[in-house]
C-alpha cells in the first residue's frame, strides 16, 4: 500500500494508517483496514475496509484491483458510523468484520458477517453498550475479546479514554453467533488462568489469530500495573492450545 505520509501537525495531510492485514485460505486476497480520514468520535478517524488480489510478481509481491469493500459512512448512510476493521474471511465471499456499522457509539462496536456479493450485514451479538473486536475465526467458530464481564464501565462521553481502567476476556461463538460462551477467566480470582503476574491487576485481552487448523491461537494479553486513575498497560502475546 502506498498512502500519504503525515510529517507535521498543520500541513493538511489527513492521518491515513493500513492495519490490520489477514489473507483469505489460499493467499490469493487481501484485507486491511484503512483509515482515511481525521476527526470523529475521539479523533479515532474513519475507517473503511480494503480488499486486493494478492501477486507474486516478476519484481516481488504486490497487490492488484485494490478495492473499497465497506466504508461505514456509506453503507449507513451517515457519519454516525466511522469505524470498520476486518477480522477474518469466512469464505472467499464472506468476511468477519467490527464497527460501529449500526451508529452505536465506537465503545459499544459489535462484529457482522458481510456478504462481498449481497453486500448485506449481519449483526452477531448486537451489545451496543459493550466493546467486541479483537476476533478469529477456525473451524466454523469465532473468538473475540469483549468487556460484557468487566466490572469496569466505560464512559463514552470521556475523551481521555485511553486512561479508562477496563478489564476483557475472550468469548468464543459458532459462526452464525449462536452458542456464545466465556472462553478466558484472567480477570476470575479462583480460576486456573489468572496468574500471579496479574494478581489484583486489571487484564484485557485484543487481537487474536489462528493458525492454520484452528489448534492453537495466539492472542494478545496485557496486565494493567496503573492504579485506579491510571492505565499502565503492559502487552504480551499468550499461546492458547485448543482440546475438544
Amino acid at each position: 500500500t502506498d498512502i500519504p505520509i503525515k510529517k507535521r501537525r498543520l500541513d493538511g495531510i489527513p492521518i491515513y494508517a493500513s492495519v490490520n492485514p489477514c489473507f483469505n485460505s489460499d493467499g490469493s486476497k487481501l484485507m486491511w483496514a484503512e483509515r482515511y480520514e481525521g476527526d470523529g468520535t475521539h479523533d479515532w478517524g474513519y475507517w473503511r475496509i480494503k480488499m486486493a488480489d494478492f501477486i507474486i510478481g516478476p519484481g516481488g509481491p504486490e497487490l492488484r484491483n485494490i478495492k473499497v469493500v465497506l466504508d461505514p459512512p456509506a453503507y449507513c448512510g451517515s457519519y454516525d458510523c466511522q469505524y470498520a476493521n476486518g477480522m477474518a474471511f469466512i469464505d472467499d465471499t464472506t468476511i468477519l468484520v467490527t464497527g460501529n456499522l449500526d451508529g452505536q457509539h465506537v465503545f459499544g462496536m459489535d462484529l457482522y458477517i458481510y456478504d462481498l456479493a449481497s453486500k448485506q450485514l449481519t449483526n452477531l451479538l448486537n451489545t451496543p453498550e459493550y466493546w467486541e473486536e479483537g476476533a478469529a475465526y477456525a473451524n466454523g467458530r469465532i473468538v473475540y475479546m469483549t468487556n460484557i464481564d468487566s466490572e469496569y464501565i466505560i464512559d463514552f462521553d470521556d475523551p481521555n479514554w485511553p486512561n479508562q481502567p477496563r478489564t476483557r476476556e475472550y468469548w468464543i461463538m459458532n459462526v452464525d453467533g449462536s452458542n456464545k460462551r466465556r472462553l478466558t477467566y484472567f480477570n476470575s480470582a479462583h480460576s486456573p488462568e489468572y496468574l500471579d503476574l496479574s494478581r489484583g491487576r486489571r487484564t484485557i485481552v485484543a487481537a487474536c489469530n489462528f493458525s492454520h487448523d484452528g489448534s492453537k491461537m495466539i492472542g494478545v494479553v496485557g496486565f494493567d500495573n496503573g492504579d485506579n486513575d491510571t492505565v499502565k498497560m503492559t502487552l504480551n502475546l499468550g499461546l492458547f492450545e485448543f482440546q475438544e
